[in-house]
């Protein structure tokens, strides 16, 4: 999630008619955006019924059609708004049949995300269209060691914005080894650009939490990337409640974060250019910028008490933070000071920092070093029998 600084450097004396116009230009840019996406998602979905469907063609976008028609653009500029797809190409068309004969039920074996990659022995029961729980049986794992008194852990997956199934479920397959199961919750980028509906969203996880199905069972959470956001989310409403939520807090026996995104809103704008529109980084860096200028007490503000709630986080587990200095998304230096802080708490917090790595991508820049490093920090938890091994 962004931390430190609240406000781009945009001190510049601006007239009113110039304001508008520059956002009125951005709100045109998301949403010629946004019908673009929305009409290869269309496509997306065809070919999985029909992979001989003739090549999309993209009309000349109308910037003056409100995409998502339900919201009012004057009150909220991301109804021109909507998420990339996140498989496109060859690659994923040759898995789209795949799909179609699989489909995933509220209860089937699992096709991660309901999309690709298919991993025997593992359950797969849809809880939404972005939360899915995957109940892991894998031969030769722990499982069988647990018993009634000592629940099976659940990992706490929060991928990062763009994420591809088959780059998560490496993930979910070094932690069914070891006797998790995984509930994944993937995160949307207008969660991020409308704080509130990322708030209610968090609300949401916190509820499915603290069900019946769920609230029994230790948790170990990581987030990567914009996933820490999400689930900043879900300490904003512990915060409000701690002596409420006290159970959830102590069941959470350790946090790791991946990629972690903090610094200014550069930062942030960075990453919304770089994960989502990377051919128009640019473009969507200065537009982003000027959108939370303009909408600061709808986004800055929720950004700035989020931040206040992670910095004096109500988790009291250990944690552990893989990041690099040469991350254009994470501000490495305010990272190392929260560490410090979290510390100067008396919190038990461990880090890893490369010098050279990929944002989300640090197991498969440096996969030995990342898989000591988590494997010690786990196994450090005592959530899992002695014979556990990554």
């Amino acid at each position: 999630m962004p931390m430190g600084q609240s406000d781009p450097d945009l001190s510049e004396p601006w007239s009113q008619g110039i304001l508008q116009e520059e956002l009125s230009a951005s709100r045109r840019a998301f949403s010629e955006m946004s019908l673009q996406l929305n009409q290869l998602t269309e496509w997306l979905e065809q070919l999985q019924t029909n992979p001989l469907v003739a090549p999309i063609v993209l009309p000349p976008p109308d910037p003056n059609v409100a995409i998502h028609r339900r919201f009012k653009p004057h009150l909220n500029p991301l109804a021109l708004y909507s998420e990339r797809p996140r498989t496109t190409g060859a690659r994923a068309r040759q898995h789209l049949p795949l799909l179609s004969k699989n489909p995933v039920n509220s209860s089937s074996p699992a096709v991660l995300l309901s999309r690709v990659v298919p991993m025997a022995g593992v359950t797969a029961h849809k809880i939404s269209k972005q939360i899915t729980f995957f109940v892991s049986d894998v031969a030769g794992t722990p499982t069988a060691s647990f018993s009634p008194g000592h629940p099976k852990p659940i990992l706490l997956l929060l991928p990062w914005l763009g994420s591809r199934p088959q780059a998560i479920a490496k993930y979910c397959e070094i932690y069914f080894r070891t006797g998790f199961d995984v509930l994944v919750v993937e995160s949307e980028v207008r969660q991020f650009l409308w704080p509130r509906w990322g708030l209610e969203y968090g609300g949401r996880l916190l509820e499915l939490l603290e069900s019946e199905r769920f609230s029994q069972r230790p948790l170990l959470v990581h987030a990567f990337s914009i996933g820490g956001y999400t689930f900043s989310q879900v300490l904003v409403h512990v915060a409000k409640d701690t002596q409420r939520y006290q159970g959830l807090t102590n069941r959470i026996r350790g946090h790791i974060y991946d990629s972690l995104v903090m610094g200014s809103l550069e930062h942030m704008a960075t990453g919304i250019g770089k994960t989502m529109f990377p051919r128009m980084e640019g473009l969507v860096r200065t537009a982003s910028l000027l959108y939370f200028r303009v909408f600061k007490h709808q986004t800055v503000d929720y950004f700035n008490s989020a931040i206040s709630i992670f910095w004096n986080t109500p988790v009291k587990a250990p944690a552990l933070f893989f990041f690099s200095e040469n991350d254009a998304l994470c501000d490495y230096k305010s990272l190392e000071k929260m560490v410090e802080f979290w510390r100067n708490r008396g919190l038990s917090v461990e880090s890893k920092k490369w010098k050279e790595s990929l944002h989300a991508g640090h197991l498969r820049t440096h996969t030995q070093e990342y898989l000591s490093t988590l494997e010690n920090f786990v196994l450090s938890l005592n959530m899992l029998p002695l014979k556990a091994k990554m």
